[in-house]
This record gives C-alpha cells, sequence and structure tokens, in this order.
C-alpha cells in the first residue's frame, strides 16, 4: 500500500468521490456544492454537504457528514461513523445516520457496517464489502450489501500511477419486493500531490425513487468524469460532473468541493 492516508481517501464511499489521490490528508474537511438538472418533469436538485474526518488514535478515524438536499422536498441528512484497524491489513467501519426527510429524498435512519482488507503492498489491491439497512419516511425499507476491489498499478517513471477500481451494488426494498442493483467501475489517474483525472462508469436498476414513494424498477447508466488539483499541501479541489440517462428520466450535473487538511 502506498500509505494509509491514500487509501483510505481512495475508497470512501464507493466511488462516491472516486479518486482523491492528489492530496490525502487523514484528518480533513470537505465542502462540497451541488447543481443537478432532471428532466420528465421532475424537480432538479441542489446540493450541499460537509464532511469530516478525524484520527482519534493511529488505528482509528472518526467520520461525519451533514447534508441537505432540495428538490421533491427540502431536507437534511446526519450521519456519524467509526473506522478502526485491527491488524493483518484488515479495518472494521460502523456507521448511522438520520434525516428529516418525509418523502425519501434521504433514508429516516439508517445502520451500516463494513470491512475493509489491505492485501500485502507487491499485490497493491484493496477488498470492501459492506451493508445497510435504511427506513423511509413513507414505510418503505431497503437492505443493501456493495463490495468493492481498489487496484493501484505500478507506478510510471515519473511517479504518477492508475488506479482501478470494480465493485457492485444488490439493494432489496420492502414492501415489493423489488431488488435494485449496480455495477460500477472506474479509473483515476493520478500525479500525487498535483492533480488526478479520471471516469467512472455504473449501470443497473433502480429498485425504489423517492418521487413515487414505491418500489419500482428503473434500469439506468451513468458516466461521472471527475478531476481535483492540490492547490496548496493541505487543500484540495475536486470537480464531479455526472451524466444518467434512466428509463424514466435524465440527469446532469456538476458538483465542486474544496478538501481542507485539518
Amino acid at each position: 500500500m502506498r500509505n494509509r492516508a491514500i487509501v483510505r481517501t481512495l475508497v470512501a464511499a464507493v466511488f462516491g468521490l472516486a479518486a482523491q489521490g492528489a492530496a490525502a490528508q487523514e484528518n480533513f474537511a470537505r465542502l462540497t456544492f451541488g447543481q443537478f438538472d432532471v428532466d420528465s418533469g421532475l424537480s432538479d436538485r441542489s446540493v450541499a454537504s460537509l464532511y469530516v474526518q478525524q484520527s482519534v488514535s493511529p488505528a482509528t478515524d472518526l467520520q461525519f457528514e451533514l447534508a441537505t438536499q432540495s428538490r421533491e422536498e427540502d431536507a437534511s441528512y446526519l450521519s456519524a461513523g467509526a473506522k478502526t484497524e485491527v491488524g493483518n491489513g484488515v479495518s472494521l467501519n460502523f456507521s448511522i445516520a438520520g434525516s428529516d426527510s418525509d418523502q425519501g429524498i434521504y433514508p429516516e435512519r439508517m445502520i451500516g457496517a463494513g470491512v475493509e482488507y489491505v492485501a500485502p503492498a507487491e499485490t497493491g489491491l484493496v477488498y470492501r464489502l459492506e451493508t445497510t439497512y435504511a427506513e423511509y419516511g413513507n414505510d418503505t425499507e431497503s437492505t443493501a450489501l456493495t463490495g468493492e476491489v481498489v487496484r493501484f498499478f505500478p507506478a510510471f517513471e515519473d511517479g504518477s500511477y492508475l488506479v482501478g477500481q470494480l465493485g457492485g451494488t444488490a439493494v432489496l426494498t420492502d414492501p415489493g419486493g423489488e431488488t435494485g442493483g449496480e455495477f460500477k467501475t472506474a479509473l483515476t489517474y493520478v500525479m500525487p500531490s498535483k492533480w488526478s483525472v479520471g471516469l467512472s462508469a455504473s449501470t443497473g436498476t433502480i429498485g425504489y425513487e423517492a418521487f413515487t414513494g414505491v418500489p419500482v424498477r428503473n434500469d439506468f447508466v451513468a458516466l461521472r468524469p471527475f478531476a481535483t488539483w492540490q492547490v496548496s499541501e493541505t487543500t484540495e479541489v475536486i470537480l464531479n460532473t455526472e451524466f444518467v440517462d434512466t428509463d424514466a428520466y435524465d440527469i446532469t450535473g456538476v458538483s465542486i468541493g474544496l478538501k481542507v487538511g485539518l
């Protein structure tokens, strides 16, 4: 493993921000704003979030996130979690979350747990497995299982390197028993301490939609180009774009984030 901080940054949130490897701090705050346009008569989406990670020991990090979203309704979301290394490359994580959403754009309550294994350095591999259970304000429940493999490829002569990611999620929604799923892949080119650029792609089926409030079946494909720029030793700018084509609607949008080491 190149270092603990880079791995933790790259594999956070399963492609949520697929590769922020240019400036990886273990203690940091990340502020993000995004605007997403949705067609088919649905509400556009404005989002904002603040994510903080703080180490409390050499092996344990605490993680907090506050997010807000304006679309079919205005709602806020708060989560707290911890990740700890237990030895031999294995880390365990646990999180809880809640929101004031009535229409289901965020889960009303959520609990999650996962495990990460960092293989011996010569392999360049990281494995992750996570499960979550969520309850929504419209009496819908979902259970998700997510797996991911990350591969750090050997460095080029100038010190840059590639990072590949491959993962998938299965989501069972109740009532209705509808199963959603997603297959994801990403490739990132990282120039350490300078910048990174990459592309993630995914396809699958959405099994729950907030604007319907009931289980659905909505197939989709998505492309998400992203880039990061390290503007100082502790500060990084993150740009993410999104293009999603579903059977029911399309989404295009952009988010920009500022990550600062603490």
